[in-house]
């Protein structure tokens, strides 16, 4: 056995080195697949019939990676999740249909904090705003996470200090809270608090 693990090993290094040599290989540690490569597996993998199976698995492997990124990462929190955040974007653009309807949120909010922790505001701004529609189109313009996609979006606006802009999503987001969750749900009270807050303290 140890025999055909090395000749693996040799295999897959050589693999490797031709795919580095063409240039359809980016990386040392970590590497990326050049997007011919991509486009080229992403073909094959839809006439295979385990395809649904496999996109699922790789859809909840992802939510479980944005649930652990949080609303302030650190830097280091930003190193280690730099390596993952193609592959959510992958999620959020083209796979939603495999991503449950309670776990449709994570996937383009985690993708908001990973770059609102580091003061990309306009791509923070774009997967919030993607946010907002797909939760939208999804669960219906009623739903709980539609109020808290745009308590977040507001949130975005808030660190910008836009706090006009901000204002009239953190209304709708309480308008929604009320209605969907009641006047003492403690999300209907957060986001009663943000808007009390830059009231009392900026407009």
């Amino acid at each position: 056995m140890e025999g055909v693990a090395e000749k693996d090993v040799k295999e897959l290094e050589e693999a490797r080195a031709e795919l580095k040599n063409l240039h359809l290989l980016v990386g040392e540690d970590t590497y990326v697949l050049h997007q011919l490569i991509r486009e080229f597996l992403k073909n094959k993998q839809k006439n295979l019939a385990s395809s649904d199976s496999q996109k699922s698995s790789f859809c909840r492997a992802m939510v479980e990676v944005a649930q652990i990124i949080p609303q302030t990462p650190n830097q280091n929190q930003i190193t280690i999740s730099t390596f993952v955040i193609p592959h959510l974007a992958e999620v959020a653009q083209n796979l939603t249909d495999a991503v449950s309807d309670k776990n449709l949120i994570w996937v383009f909010t985690a993708l908001s904090w990973f770059y609102q922790g580091q003061g990309l505001y306009v791509q923070a701004q774009l997967w919030l705003e993607q946010c907002v529609s797909q939760v939208q189109s999804r669960l219906g313009k009623e739903h709980p996470d539609v109020a808290t996609s745009y308590n977040n979006l507001a949130g975005l606006y808030y660190d910008q200090s836009q706090y006009s802009e901000a204002e009239p999503l953190l209304k709708k987001a309480l308008e929604i809270a009320e209605l969907s969750l009641g006047v003492e749900h403690s999300s209907t009270k957060t986001i009663r608090k943000n808007l009390e807050f830059l009231h009392n303290t900026h407009l």
